[in-house]
């Protein structure tokens, strides 16, 4: 059973804060998992990290525009799959060396502070709300509500 406070801060929580406490058995636990969560959302770096984000993948996101390039094109390019290929232009997937190599041979263009903070920093994921809005998304989150359960047996 949870809290007040808990349940309160975890409303005002974005999802990819929600996401960062645990599930806990205790009610100490609960209290040191709330307070990791207010740490994590008043850190001044947080919302900092976030921008820095934001802006690396616009870069990144022009630079291939530039090179006229498809994620399908690239990811060939690279030996990876489209999807992790856009996970690393939108900064939820950790670039390795040997992928950072290749994408500033395939995309000149990338600068390589952006490359060393691929290398460096750990992925932002998280959820937005409004993606659910837009229909075909919006239809695999139904399928996989709906059957998930007998999709996983």
């Amino acid at each position: 059973e949870m809290s007040s406070l808990m349940i309160s801060v975890l409303l005002l929580a974005t999802p990819l804060q929600a996401a960062l406490v645990p599930r806990c058995p205790t009610a100490l636990h609960r209290r040191t998992a709330v307070r990791m969560l207010v740490d994590v959302r008043d850190s001044p770096d947080y919302g900092a990290r976030l921008t820095e984000v934001a802006a690396r993948s616009a870069r990144l996101l022009k630079a291939k525009e530039a090179a006229g390039l498809s994620f399908d094109e690239l990811a060939s390019s690279l030996g990876l799959t489209n999807t992790y290929t856009a996970q690393l232009f939108l900064g939820q997937a950790k670039l390795t060396a040997a992928t950072a190599t290749q994408l500033k041979a395939v995309l000149p263009a990338v600068n390589d502070e952006d490359l060393e903070a691929m290398l460096k920093h750990f992925p932002m994921r998280g959820f937005d709300e409004r993606i659910l809005q837009e229909p075909n998304v919006y239809r695999t989150y139904e399928a996989i509500t709906h059957y998930g359960e007998v999709i996983k047996r």
